[in-house]
């Protein structure tokens, strides 16, 4: 379900979005995701030694022969490639055809209580280069993000979008299947903020359910990253959140 034109939700029910929660269910089941010895403290780039602990969540890295990970990649690869064709808008930004090198390395994370990840944008104010021997010193940008929802016994912890703002009651009349009740089970919709002395609002929170996820496009058409985007993945109160990070990369060359 497409909510603006960078953004979507990826349902486990729909049979065009199981090319990724196919894989997200088979995760579940063959990696031992809470007590992997791989899980280490999530990192942040900050010039600023000194700044605030941004995010406090573990995660590692998928390993590449992993068993899973050509699987969850071709699934990936070939749901990005139906997007390209039917929406949302601005993703064609992504490039075609996509191959095995247009991802990065696949992320898990895990968040247990009171942990988070502040708000930030998935795109870099510069762009990157990829110094690998399939990258060969190209320059590169985070295009576009998946985030799957792997484990989801915890309350909390939802995925917030302050800038994003949608009316459920227009939801429910543009035909997508379900009702309010079926949206707000999935979705925190009406979400508010101190802002000084005022409460304004705060954009709408996806609630963590395994096997769905959310995709959106971080770039606009002409490379520029979108500030509309911003994120965060917010504290989980108890239990334990787990999910996988899949970033698609746009090449700028050299």
């Amino acid at each position: 379900m497409t909510f603006c034109p960078r953004l979507r939700l990826i349902r486990s029910s729909t049979s065009g979005d199981n090319a990724i929660h196919g894989s997200s269910s088979l995760m579940v089941l063959t990696w031992p995701l809470s007590s992997s010895p791989l899980f280490v403290p999530s990192q942040v780039y900050s010039p600023d030694e000194n700044a605030p602990k941004h995010r406090t969540s573990s995660s590692c890295f998928l390993p590449p022969n992993h068993e899973l990970a050509s699987v969850i990649t071709a699934r990936a690869l070939q749901f990005l490639a139906n997007m390209t064709k039917t929406g949302p808008p601005h993703a064609p930004a992504i490039a075609e055809p996509l191959s095995y090198y247009d991802l990065e390395k696949l992320q898990l994370v895990k968040y247990l209580p009171s942990q988070y990840y502040h708000h930030h944008m998935d795109w870099f104010d510069t762009l990157m280069r990829d110094d690998s021997p399939a990258g060969r010193g190209r320059y590169f940008n985070r295009v576009a993000s998946f985030f799957i929802y792997l484990d989801d016994t915890c309350t909390g912890g939802g995925t917030e979008f302050p800038e994003l703002q949608f009316d459920l009651e227009s939801l429910d009349e543009s035909g997508v299947r379900g009702s309010a009740e079926f949206w707000r089970e999935r979705i925190d919709f009406d979400r508010q903020r101190q802002k000084g002395e005022e409460k304004v609002s705060s954009g709408i929170s996806f609630k963590p359910r395994k096997g769905s996820g959310v995709f959106w496009v971080n770039l606009l058409p002409i490379g520029y990253g979108d500030e509309r985007l911003t994120h965060a993945g917010l504290p989980v109160e108890q239990g334990q959140k787990v999910g996988m990070n899949i970033w698609v990369k746009r090449d700028f060359g050299w």
